[in-house]
This record gives structure tokens, sequence and C-alpha cells, in this order.
């Protein structure tokens, strides 16, 4: 039976195949196929060009989005996660929020406005399980407000577009400030960020987590320890409290984005400025990257 598809006035044909000669070429050879069908179909899922906001969630709408499983594109996974591999990026981001919610159920309330920050946020690796998790298990008796930020504005635009059930999501500056009230955040995650940039810029976001959090609220970040520096890099090790190595980078991030490792006693020494440290959890990320927890005491 031929599928009769929904109509979007918004949809614009020419617009849609203009910005995606892939598509128009296989409408060209494809009886019976359109720009609608492709991207009713895929489309809005890659977040493809030549298309308003308003049709993603037209289609958003009519396909049951809660309820479907929305995958990143691989160039996004590859960003986040060094390879475009869907079974372990989708399992690592599992992973990595459940320790990410074993904290969060201890501190989350039934305020109304309990509100999380997933700094760093990418294509939702982490973000869309830990959404799941909380739903799953009623954690609060309130629903928690989600927001992502990120620099990586192709991601944003994704998120945006494809998560927007789930929360707001908004770019951020590689420098401070967010674009948040003073003491908007009960709680912060930002996992594999601290694990990339250079001294200076940590501690100035340090200085912004601390002015967007509720007194008393957590934060939780990632970190690299030392023992994970590897062999080749050790020769230009000459500080053993915080190493900031540079190499080729990640392709579509910018160029500070490289790679740093902190050990216990410099987060003790330099963000208890910021923070009272609560705990220091040895590979408690993934089994791989320490877990700092950090609360807002004044």
């Amino acid at each position: 039976m031929e599928q009769t598809l929904p109509t979007c006035a918004k949809f614009k044909e020419a617009d849609y195949l203009d910005a995606n000669k892939d598509v128009a070429a296989k409408v060209k050879v494809t009886s019976g196929y359109s720009g609608w069908q492709h991207f009713w179909e895929h489309g809005y899922q890659e977040n493809r060009k030549g298309v308003c906001s308003e049709v993603y969630v037209f289609v958003q709408q009519r396909k049951n989005y809660q309820h479907q499983r929305i995958v990143a594109p691989p160039n996004l996974r590859k960003r986040v996660h060094g390879s475009d591999d869907l079974v372990a990026f989708e399992s690592n981001g599992r992973l990595i929020a459940a320790n990410v919610f074993g904290r969060l159920m201890r501190v989350a309330t039934d305020a109304a406005d309990f509100r999380v920050l997933d700094f760093g946020v990418g294509c939702g690796r982490v973000l869309r399980p830990l959404v799941e998790l909380c739903r799953n298990t009623a954690l609060t008796g309130a629903p928690i407000a989600w927001w992502g930020s990120d620099i990586d504005d192709e991601a944003i635009t994704w998120c945006q577009k494809l998560l927007g059930p789930i929360g707001e999501f908004t770019v951020n500056n590689p420098m401070p400030p967010l674009p948040f009230d003073n003491q908007f955040f009960d709680f912060i995650y930002a996992i594999s960020i601290f694990t990339h940039l250079p001294e200076e810029m940590q501690l100035e976001w340090m200085g912004e987590f601390r002015r967007v959090m509720k007194v008393g609220a957590t934060a939780l970040f990632s970190t690299h320890s030392f023992d994970l520096v590897p062999d080749l890099w050790k020769p230009g090790l000459t500080n053993k409290d915080f190493y900031y190595h540079i190499g080729q980078g990640t392709h579509g991030l910018p160029q500070f984005y490289q790679t740093a490792f902190h050990s216990h006693n410099y987060i003790r020494a330099k963000w208890t400025k910021f923070f009272e440290i609560k705990a220091i959890i040895p590979k408690g990320i993934a089994n791989h990257q320490d877990l700092i927890w950090c609360k807002r005491v004044a």
C-alpha cells in the first residue's frame, strides 16, 4: 500500500532540494519520491538544512517523538565520543548517565523548580539516558527542568530540533558568562570537559559555575588522572599536578580543546576556592575518568 504522508504548509520542497543535493539526486531518479518523503522518513533526524524549526516540530509531534529512538548523526557522535560507532556511543552514554544519576538521586528534591545543567551536552550522549533514568525511577515528586549548553553550535542546533521536548539548549562562548541568572541551578555536571581545557580557562569556568549555582547546589566534574598520561607524552611532563598536552585537537572544535590531566592534590588546592570538595572518586566516570563531587556552600 502506498504511504500517505501528512502535509505541512511550512515545508518548501524546492528549498529542501536546493539545500540537500544528495536528496535532490535521489528524487530525480526515483519515481514518486519527494524531498518531503525523505525529510519525513530520515531528514528530520539528520539536522538537514533548508527546513524551518516549525517543520521539525510538526514531524516530531506526529511521529510521537517521546517513544521514538533518536540517533545522533555520525559526525556529532565522533566529535563527542572519538568514534562514530553507535553501539559504543550509546552504551558509554548510559554508563556515564548511571554514574551521574548515582549522585543526582542523593540531592534531587520534589521542589517544582529543580534545575539541572549538562555543560558540554554535545548531542545528548549523557543527557538523554539520564532523563530516562529519572523518569523511570520517579526520582522526584516534581519534574526536573533540564538545560544543555555547548560551544558546538551544530550539536546545539541538532539538540534544539530533535531533543526540544527534553529541555532547553543554548550555545555558550568559550569563556564565561553563561546566559543564566545568579543561583539558577541546583545541579550541574560537566563530563569530559575539564579533561580538555587549559588551566586559565578552567578556573574561569569554575567561577562561573559557582555564580549560577544555588547555595547548597551540587556540581560533578570529570578529570583525567596522571596514570592516564600516554607514555609517548611523558617526556613533556614537567608539572605533576596539572598537565595540558597540545596535540592535533578535535575536528569541529576549537584549537584550545586538547587534553588535560589533574592530580588530586591540585584539585584540592585550586578548586576549593570555588567549592567544597565532597569527594574525589577515582575512575568514577565509566571506570576511566575521575569523578569530582563539589558543593557550593556559601
